[in-house]
């Protein structure tokens, strides 16, 4: 079966595992940290269901007639709870005041793993905020259909290549809404898993999570890694954790999709939504350090649902204004960055890796921030 043969490009969207008949595929986690699907081939009856619903081997057209548009939540509580301007939350309030059900990632404290969960399963503010780990999706678009054949109204929130596995699979239905974000990559939800149990001492548990905590103000100080514990709250720099700095500057832990990512660009979803750095070209003066949102229509469903907003700030801009959002990367080096970390890499080990390929810097920045700290430049 051509699933388990096209590792470089597989996302782990779950259309496979969600359409087969004989229940035969899961999608375990790899040495990399990353899932992939398995078949169990004694159960499989080769239907090619799956291969018929893999966006990875049926690469769809779209055209976009892009709509952009910024803006904010005028509920200060909702804009305070998200990592920009609260679009997730206000697009999600009317679904669920329908009745109906909305999809996003959520955090698995216990066992330390990010997981889309819907608000049957946990409250939307668990869905809310940016969470840089590779989220399992499981089943979730099987669950996402059964809801769609009951009549409720759905909203599926995902990166760009989870939200094409949904398109592929249940089509454009009245009651589907589709939203997207810009993606820097996918990390390594093993690696994550591995660094965070490092962190903890025997008997603590971790309680928050955020890599954009709202104490730092938006787009200046707020890439930092909090975590807070039965024993306390510890906040680091992106550039001192080995985590963070690995993804987000290195392009070192990314799944192996991400390099030659098909969606940077073309986006399958109703609505694409992102922090708004644009707004210096238009006006530099709304930035008020709370966060602004960037919301790209790729549907008319989309350009709908983003119009009836309710209790949100919202702008149309020129689409110049986005083109920042979806321009090409280059992660030629961080391709080969990761090939030297996962030469070196072992489980419980990845500051020594880290430090071997793309933080051969720690020390002096690490001094440089205790520097700072004591004149309380930070």
């Amino acid at each position: 079966m051509r699933i388990e043969e096209i590792k470089n490009v597989c996302t782990a969207c779950g259309a496979c595992a969600s359409v087969c008949p004989q229940q035969c595929i899961t999608l375990p986690m790899d040495a990399e940290g990353f899932y992939y699907p398995r078949i169990a081939h004694e159960k499989c009856v080769q239907c090619a269901k799956c291969e018929q619903v893999c966006h990875c081997l049926n690469e769809q057209d779209i055209r976009a007639e892009k709509h952009s548009y910024y803006g904010f939540s005028k509920d200060e509580s909702v804009r305070t709870a998200s990592s920009s301007g609260g679009a997730f939350a206000t697009l999600a309030k009317p679904i669920l005041d329908s009745g109906g059900s909305v999809y996003g990632a959520a955090f698995d404290y216990d066992e330390l793993l990010l997981r889309h969960k819907s608000t049957d399963q946990v409250s939307l503010s668990e869905l809310q905020k940016s969470k840089y780990i590779e989220s399992e999706m499981g089943k979730t678009i099987a669950a996402v259909k059964e809801n769609l054949d009951r009549g409720r109204r759905v909203l599926f929130c995902g990166t760009p290549c989870q939200a094409a596995g949904v398109r592929q699979a249940l089509g454009d239905g009245e009651n589907l809404l589709i939203c997207d974000f810009i993606c820097h990559g996918v990390p390594s939800a093993g690696i994550f898993q591995d660094d965070l149990r490092g962190k903890l001492r025997k008997n603590e548990k971790l309680i928050r999570l955020d890599f954009r905590p709202q104490e730092f103000a938006w787009g200046k100080d707020d890439k930092q890694l909090m975590l807070e514990t039965t024993s306390g709250k510890k906040t680091v720099p992106f550039y001192l954790d080995a985590y963070y700095k690995g993804f987000l500057t290195a392009n070192a832990i990314l799944r192996r999709s991400c390099y030659a990512c098909r969606y940077r660009q073309k986006h399958l979803s109703d609505i694409t939504i992102a922090d708004f750095w644009g707004y210096k070209a238009i006006d530099p003066s709304i930035d008020d350090g709370k966060g602004l949102s960037l919301l790209v229509a790729n549907t008319e469903k989309g350009r709908g649902a983003v119009e009836q907003m309710q209790a949100f700030d919202l702008h149309e801009i020129d689409n110049r204004y986005s083109d920042y959002a979806f321009a090409p990367k280059d992660y030629a080096a961080g391709w080969k960055c990761r090939e030297r970390f996962f030469a070196v890499y072992r489980p419980g080990k990845l500051k020594k890796a880290a430090k071997k390929t793309y933080l051969k810097r720690y020390h002096i920045e690490r001094l440089k921030y205790r520097i700072k700290k004591l004149l309380h430049r930070v």
